[in-house]
């Protein structure tokens, strides 16, 4: 499961089968809010399946094995002009 984030600056996934193509040469380390900072292992295109049977590849998606979420932020996607919908709410009130 991915999870879309509206204050992260990257994609990342901890999953080395998502990727259709990774440069393992793009090291580096990102720090979140709490101060944690992890490596980064490389970065490269992952192919999102959609159940009409559409794919779609998302670059520049960072692979960081020690984290246990997958995140695609909504800054990366509205500025490669994507369209982001929200049909119901899963925020509790």
């Amino acid at each position: 499961m991915w999870y879309l984030n509206s204050g992260a600056s990257n994609h990342i996934t901890y999953d080395l089968e998502e990727f259709a193509d990774l440069d393992k040469n793009i090291v580096g380390s990102v720090k979140f809010r709490d101060r944690m900072r992890v490596g980064i292992w490389g970065r490269g295109t992952v192919l999102f399946k959609f159940q009409n049977g559409e794919q779609r590849a998302v670059t520049g998606v960072y692979f960081i094995p020690r984290l246990l979420s997958k995140i695609v932020t909504i800054i990366q996607l509205d500025e490669r002009g994507c369209k982001v919908l929200s049909e119901e709410s899963s925020v509790p009130s």
